[in-house]
């Protein structure tokens, strides 16, 4: 099992300031109360809920705006949204304003003040830091249920896409290999950078998250690890690992192993983490990644190979 010191550094807190935007292509999607949530948009998201009245839906749509710096360390975005009716015709945004249009039949109805909120959301941690004194803790808390890991993954494209980076790197030009021989499990960020981690905030402390994979096309060990280590700290301090089983069966089973001291931490931030991802499906998908990218390892691990005969003393 690889256990090379992660290459993410430490925690960065989110800044409010987003900086000098760029000017911004127009996004326009339809409105689909029917569904639970719309993410298919570039800057433009809605989520969906039962209205008040029966048979009736409301939703939240909120733009995305990201800071354009590329030497920001910023890790958050700013969500800007409005409560909508399910009789909304399209929802566009342009010049960085957030129209929404209803369908010409639409009875006319005085919703009076519109409900709007504006927020901060980490990339990492989830959280979300109002930016308005009046800010509506209804909405706070929808916006709060919504938070799991395919939304954080598809705002830390849009995050990229703001940088003028593509929304994802492909494997690492270089990746270090020393080490690890085929057959162990390999750690997702030691083959790709620039990806989203997940860090979890347990009192004032913050922990990272690591997934280890198997990478070899064709395998069937169905085998994959997630590991939690104390972040802001330049030392590896490990809290323990669970190890997953992804057999099609397994639905999935996931085995604890907690250093000495550490089981009930271990067990609540496998809980959050659990609770952020579909673990089956997550896992999987960065499985089905890594397992792409198996020509760069072997060139890597050729490399290491290579370097290691050469070595003084080999």
């Amino acid at each position: 099992m690889s256990k090379k010191k992660s290459s993410q550094g430490k925690s960065r807190r989110p800044s409010n300031g987003h900086g000098p935007r760029r000017a911004r292509a127009s996004d326009q999607i339809t409105p689909r109360p029917e569904q639970r949530r719309q993410l298919e948009g570039r800057d433009v998201l809605v989520f969906w809920r039962d209205g008040d009245a029966p048979g009736r839906r409301h939703g939240l749509a909120l733009s995305v705006d990201t800071c354009p710096s590329e030497q920001c360390t910023c890790r958050a975005v700013k969500l800007d949204g409005v409560v909508i009716a399910d009789d909304s015709a399209t929802i566009t945004f342009e010049r960085d304003v957030l129209r929404v249009q209803r369908w010409a039949s639409s009875p006319t109805v005085d919703h009076g003040k519109p409900r709007i909120v504006v927020v901060d959301l980490d990339l990492e941690t989830g959280e979300l830091e109002p930016l308005r004194d009046d800010h509506d803790p209804d909405l706070i808390a929808w916006l709060a249920t919504e938070i799991d890991g395919d939304l954080l993954d598809r705002l830390h494209e849009r995050w990229r896409l703001g940088k003028g980076w593509p929304g994802r790197n492909g494997p690492r030009r270089q990746i270090d290999l020393r080490g690890w021989q085929p057959g162990e499990l390999l750690g997702f960020d030691e083959v790709f950078d620039g990806e989203r981690y997940d860090r979890f905030v347990v009192g004032d402390v913050s922990y990272w998250a690591y997934t280890l994979l198997c990478p070899m096309p064709g395998c069937d060990c169905a085998a994959a690890e997630v590991q939690f280590r104390l972040a802001d700290n330049e030392e590896t301090a490990d809290v323990g690992a669970v190890q997953v089983d992804l057999s099609p069966t397994a639905n999935p089973v996931a085995a604890p192993h907690a250093e000495p001291g550490m089981e009930t931490l271990l067990a609540d931030l496998w809980r959050r983490f659990a609770s952020r991802h579909a673990v089956a499906r997550y896992l999987l998908q960065r499985q089905a990644r890594m397992r792409m990218a198996w020509p760069a390892i072997e060139q890597a691990r050729a490399v290491a190979e290579v370097s290691t005969a050469s070595a003084p003393g080999a």
